[in-house]
Order: structure tokens, then C-alpha cells, then sequence
């Protein structure tokens, strides 16, 4: 990791998007909701550094998605 790398989260009808920016392109990015193994998502960063991921059916309520590589987390409220 570089120290450039930043991720955003967002959530709505139960759907929570992640997004990384300042990635070095062809690394891998794996995100995870809630501390859950079972939720991660791995994603190779694009050419222009970013990476995308979502969760369906997420309940109400506030959540963490991380980026696991780097130790970078973002709250979301549902």
C-alpha cells in the first residue's frame, strides 16, 4: 500500500457499495463487510487505481466495510 489508497462507502435499499481510489493498478483488493470472512470480495484495481464491490440484503442499521490489504475501513449507515 501506498498511503494514496482511500475507500467510500455507501448504502441504499439495503445495498452497501464500497469504492477504492489511489490503488495501484493490477493489485488485488479485497473487501469485507462487518468482519465476516464469508462477505469478502476480491477485485482487481483498475487502470485508473479504483475498485468497486457490493453487498444485497443488508440489514438496517450501521456497517463496516474494509479494505483488507491496506487496513482502511469505512462506516455505512443502512
Amino acid at each position: 500500500c501506498s498511503g494514496n489508497e482511500a475507500i467510500s462507502a455507501k448504502c441504499r435499499n439495503g445495498k452497501v457499495k464500497v469504492k477504492l481510489s489511489g490503488g495501484t493498478a493490477g493489485d488485488t483488493a479485497t473487501f469485507q463487510l462487518d468482519g465476516d470472512s464469508n462477505t469478502n470480495i476480491s477485485i482487481t484495481v483498475d487502470e485508473d487505481g479504483t475498485a468497486k464491490a457490493k453487498w444485497k440484503g443488508t440489514a438496517d442499521g450501521l456497517h463496516t466495510v474494509s479494505y483488507l490489504e491496506c487496513g482502511l475501513s469505512a462506516d455505512v449507515e443502512c
